[in-house]
């Protein structure tokens, strides 16, 4: 009996994990995609907000009515996370960006995520790996080994670092 209830609760495990780590599976294709609700912000601060994620990393390529345009070029997510560095080397991380703003809330969607091992100085061409070809297994679900999984959780806590807003300091004068 209780071989039979492991059974049946070990597929839901697989699809919590892409789940918990904000991933989606598409084809062949990785996504990093989360909506954060912001209370109190209308449309058009939130977009003044959103801009000022260039600070974090992103680069503001442009924008449309509603929707904001960046990518990551040459962004060295683990420089300063030792954990990162342990388990991935360092690297310059680059992606695709879309912000797409609505009232009291904006999505989040990162793509085309790959990145650029550098090994040593001395390495001329770094080697260019997808995060499809290291975290999605040839049956579409994402990669759970422990090494695996300590890498989805600090780079989505990552993501989450740069793309959660933080409310503007307030001093007492």
């Amino acid at each position: 009996m209780k071989k039979v209830i492991l059974c049946l609760l070990l597929p839901l495990g697989c699809i919590g994990q892409s789940e918990r780590f904000n991933y989606e599976i598409e084809g062949e294709n990785l996504f990093w995609r989360k909506v954060f609700e912001v209370q109190s912000v209308p449309a058009d601060s939130l977009q003044q907000i959103v801009k000022q994620l260039s600070r974090s990393g992103v680069k503001i390529i442009g924008e449309q009515k509603g929707v904001i345009f960046g990518a990551f070029e040459k962004y060295e997510l683990n420089r300063q996370d030792p954990t990162m560095v342990a388990l991935m080397g360092l690297y310059e991380f680059y992606a695709k960006v879309e912000v797409n703003i609505k009232p009291e809330k904006y999505r989040v969607e990162v793509s085309d995520m790959y990145y650029d091992i550098v090994t040593s100085k001395m390495q001329l061409t770094p080697m260019r790996i997808t995060m499809s070809e290291s975290f999605v297994k040839k049956d579409g679900t994402l990669v759970s080994n422990n090494r695996a999984l300590k890498t989805h959780e600090k780079f989505n806590e990552k993501m989450l670092s740069v793309f959660t807003l933080k409310p503007a300091s307030k001093k007492d004068w």
